[in-house]
C-alpha cells in the first residue's frame, strides 16, 4: 500500500487555533525539538499580548499544521506583520518574535514542533507550503536551529546568520562532578560561594505553588530594574507589554511545575533570583535578577543562586542547564558551548525587497559590534 501524503493546512483565527489545543500539547510532549516557547501556554499568552499589536490585518495568525492519516504530526506558528522597516511589505515570522527591542521576548530554538522520525519529510512539507503562498514577500525566522526550513524557497533569496552558540552546563553526574570540570580558580570560587550561602542568615527559596512563584517573580522584576536603572537604562521589565506576559505565563505554569523560580535571600533581603523553564531534562535559564553593587557578603549571588537551583532540581530529572545565546564572562567560565542557533530570512526577488536587502546591508556596515542591551553583567568567577 503506498504511504499516505502529508496534509498541510493554515490556520488564520483564534477559534481554529484554540480547539488544536489538546493536539499541540500531545505534539510538544513527544516532539525531539520541543523548546519552552513553544509550548502552549507561552505561544497562546504571547498572542493574547502582543498580537493586538505586531499582527497585521484582520487575521494575522497562519498556524501551519501538517498530518499524517489524521493525525498531527508537525506545527509552525507564524503570523503576518508589516513592519516600518521592511517598506511596508508583508512579513510572516514565529510567534513571540518580531517585537520592538525594548519589549521583545527573546525567545530561543524557536521552529516547528515535529514527531519522532517525522524530521524530513514534515520539513520539507512545510517548506514547499510556505514557497505557494502569496500573501508574504519576506520570511524572518530567528533563532533557529538551521536553514531546512527554506530550503524549499526556491529562487528565493535566503540569508543565513550565526546567532552564535548556546551555552550549558551538565548537571547529569552532580555538582562537584560538574565543579570538577571547570578552571581551578573557578572550581574554587563557585565552591566557596556555594559553601557560604548555606551559612547562618542565608535562605533559598524554590516556588512550589503558583502565589510562591508569583511573588518570586515580583522579586525578580524589582533586583532586574535596580540594576538596568543603576546604569541609567530603563530595562526590559519597564515594558508594560512584557511584564503582563510573563507574569501571564508563570500564572498559568506554575500550578503544573512547568517553571522554576528560584531566590537567594541574605538577611532577609532578596539577593538574586533566578527564572527558568524546564522541558524533559534541561532547565532553560532565560533570566537573573542579582544584586551586585557589592553590598552582600556572598560575593557572587548569582552563581551561588544557580548552584543551589541546580542541587534542587536534580531529584526532579533536571539535570542540564541551558544558559541561552549571548556570550559573557559568567557563561565562558561555568559553561561549555552547546547548539549554534541562527536567524534565517528569505526574501521573494523582487525591486522592492533588493532595495531592502542594499538597505540591511548599509544598516550592518555602520552597526557597531555589541552585546544585547538586555545581557547579564558578568558574575564573579
Amino acid at each position: 500500500m503506498a504511504a499516505q501524503p502529508l496534509v498541510l493546512e493554515t490556520l488564520r483565527d483564534e477559534a481554529a487555533w484554540a480547539a488544536l489545543e489538546p493536539e499541540w500539547r500531545a505534539l510538544y510532549a513527544i516532539a525531539p525539538g520541543a523548546a519552552p516557547p513553544l509550548r502552549w501556554e507561552w505561544q497562546w499568552l504571547w498572542w493574547q499580548v502582543y498580537g493586538p499589536v505586531y499582527g497585521h490585518g484582520a487575521q494575522p495568525l497562519r498556524i501551519v499544521c501538517a498530518r499524517l492519516d489524521g493525525r498531527l504530526v508537525g506545527v509552525l506558528p507564524l503570523y503576518l506583520s508589516r513592519p516600518r522597516r521592511t517598506l511596508g511589505m508583508p512579513v510572516l515570522r514565529p510567534l513571540s518574535s518580531g517585537e520592538e527591542e525594548f519589549e521583545e521576548t527573546c525567545a530561543e530554538y524557536l521552529g516547528a514542533l515535529i514527531a519522532p522520525d517525522m524530521e524530513a519529510p514534515v520539513t520539507a512539507a512545510l517548506s514547499a507550503h510556505l514557497h505557494q503562498q502569496r500573501e508574504f514577500v519576506l520570511l524572518d525566522l530567528p533563532a533557529v536551529a538551521g536553514d531546512a526550513l527554506v530550503s524549499g524557497l526556491r529562487d528565493w533569496w535566503v540569508r543565513t546568520e550565526s546567532l552564535g552558540p548556546c551555552w550549558q552546563a551538565d548537571l547529569s553526574n552532580g555538582v562537584e562532578p560538574y565543579l570538577a570540570t571547570l578552571s581551578r580558580t573557578t572550581r574554587q570560587k563557585a565552591r566557596k560561594f556555594l559553601r557560604e550561602s548555606f551559612e547562618p542568615g542565608y535562605r533559598f527559596d524554590l516556588a512550589r505553588t503558583r502565589d510562591e512563584a508569583l511573588a518570586i517573580f515580583e522579586d525578580l522584576a524589582a533586583l532586574h530594574q535596580e540594576r538596568w536603572t543603576a546604569a541609567g537604562k530603563a530595562g526590559c521589565f519597564a515594558a508594560p507589554r512584557f511584564l503582563d506576559f510573563h507574569r501571564r505565563l508563570v500564572a498559568a505554569l506554575a500550578a503544573p511545575g512547568e517553571v522554576a523560580l528560584a531566590r537567594l535571600i541574605e538577611d532577609g533581603r532578596p539577593i538574586s533570583v533566578h527564572y527558568g523553564f524546564p522541558c524533559r531534562r534541561v532547565l532553560q535559564c532565560y533570566q537573573t535578577g542579582a544584586v551586585l553593587d557589592g553590598s552582600t557578603r556572598l560575593k557572587s549571588p548569582g552563581i551561588a543562586g544557580w548552584l543551589r537551583l541546580a542541587e534542587e532540581l536534580r531529584p526532579l530529572g533536571i539535570d542540564q542547564l541551558d544558559y541561552l545565546l549571548g556570550a559573557n564572562d559568567f557563561k565562558q567560565r561555568m559553561a561549555v558551548k552547546g547548539p549554534e542557533l541562527w536567524r534565517v530570512r528569505a526574501a521573494r526577488p523582487g525591486a522592492r525587497t533588493g532595495l531592502l536587502r542594499f538597505a540591511d546591508h548599509l544598516r550592518e556596515k555602520r552597526r557597531p559590534s555589541a552585546p544585547k542591551a538586555e545581557e547579564e553583567p558578568a558574575d564573579e568567577a
